[in-house]
């Protein structure tokens, strides 16, 4: 499969068209050598230039990958981010605590949010551009597929499905064409779903940056994969521009990882960083706009 597409040749914000772009850091990867660049008007880091559609590491992901180490960061790592998830949607959604809902998380993996979920009460659906992660997601999750889409999801499933949820959890960063895909998963939202989405925050990139050219190492933002960036302007700036009602915005709670000397000094970190611009995960909470009343 191709996946590979060109951009125009002038670099220039992908969300708002402006060249006056500054680039933050270069790595290399494939061969090739990719480039992020700042937008100070959307607040946003991007690659531009040539990049594949679909990130190459993920979609040809092998099946002996999923070791447990690969399990646990879809699963007990965001724990507390999912429990997080969990009360903003009682405390949002029109749902009493304790009835049922459907969610559809895109980016499913192997399915470790659904299974959160599912313990929740919920319906589950999902969709992802790994056929390895899917496969073992179907074992327990049977209405998820393959997909690099929405559209392509409904028509593997036999129909859309109209669901009272919908999450994406270190997904949106690699969406290329982030504009486009928030209006067509609006196909898949009533009146009062609530859309969530988790991002690494990108604002302070561009420190990460300069001090990896310091000490000359490489600043680890894979920006071959990490093709957005947000902050906590530029996350709900971008649904409010693709007709989305923006519900709430904060931190995400911290990915646990095993105890350490340094496991600590990251959650001192990420608890002293998570009210300020510097947030190391942030969230967005939406749902579409309703419409006008009648004159």
């Amino acid at each position: 499969m191709n996946t590979w597409q060109s951009t125009s040749p002038a670099i220039a914000c992908r969300l708002c068209g402006s060249q006056a772009v500054r680039p933050v850091l270069s790595d290399q990867a494939f061969s090739r050598t990719y480039t992020s660049y700042w937008c100070d008007y959307c607040d946003v880091m991007q690659t531009l230039g040539d990049v594949e559609s679909i990130s190459p590491d993920y979609i040809y992901l092998a099946p002996e990958a999923l070791d447990d180490a690969h399990i646990y960061l879809q699963t007990k790592h965001k724990r507390s981010a999912f429990d997080q998830w969990l009360n903003l949607f009682h405390r949002r959604s029109c749902r009493a605590e304790g009835s049922s809902f459907s969610v559809m998380d895109i980016g499913c993996g192997v399915g470790g949010f659904l299974t959160f979920a599912r313990a929740s009460g919920a319906d589950t659906f999902g969709f992802d551009a790994s056929k390895a992660q899917v496969e073992r997601c179907r074992r327990d999750h049977p209405r998820t597929r393959m997909a690099y889409s929405l559209e392509e999801y409904a028509l593997k499933l036999g129909g859309q499905p109209l669901v009272d949820a919908i999450t994406m959890w270190d997904v949106f960063e690699h969406i290329r064409n982030p504009l486009e895909f928030l209006q067509q998963i609006q196909s898949a939202c009533h009146p009062q779903t609530l859309v969530y989405v988790s991002v690494p925050s990108g604002a302070i990139n561009p420190l990460k940056a300069r001090l990896a050219r310091l000490l000359g190492r490489g600043a680890g933002l894979i920006p071959w994969e990490h093709v957005f960036y947000y902050t906590k302007k530029s996350l709900p700036a971008i649904f409010e521009r693709a007709g989305f009602e923006v519900v709430e915005t904060g931190a995400v709670r911290a990915y646990r990882r095993a105890w350490s000397p340094h496991e600590l000094l990251r959650r001192i970190a990420h608890s002293l960083l998570s009210p300020t611009r510097y947030s190391f995960q942030i969230y967005v909470l939406a749902r579409i706009k309703s419409a006008p009343p009648p004159l």
